[in-house]
């Protein structure tokens, strides 16, 4: 198997773990998390499919279908567009 397949392949088993655990936490609604309790499941912040400015003026990242917003340096919104 190519460098690049293996690459792309752990790349996208990130982003499925990411995507799995924000589901799981996420309730049909906004819903605040803390930043341990996604690192503790093994949420990887370096890794998400879509960046935007949300109308705040702050940073909404997604992973798939779900997204989060950073509070402060201890919680995340959880929201879904």
């Amino acid at each position: 198997m190519s460098e690049a397949k293996n690459s792309f392949d752990n790349i996208d088993r990130i982003l499925r773990n990411n995507r799995a655990i924000l589901s799981l936490l996420y309730s049909k609604r906004k819903k605040r998390v803390s930043k341990n309790l996604l690192i503790s499941k093994g949420f990887d912040f370096e890794y998400y499919t879509n960046i935007r400015p949300t109308e705040m003026q702050n940073l909404y990242f997604s992973c798939y279908d779900i997204g989060y917003s950073i509070i402060n340096d201890l919680e995340v919104l959880l929201i879904k567009p």
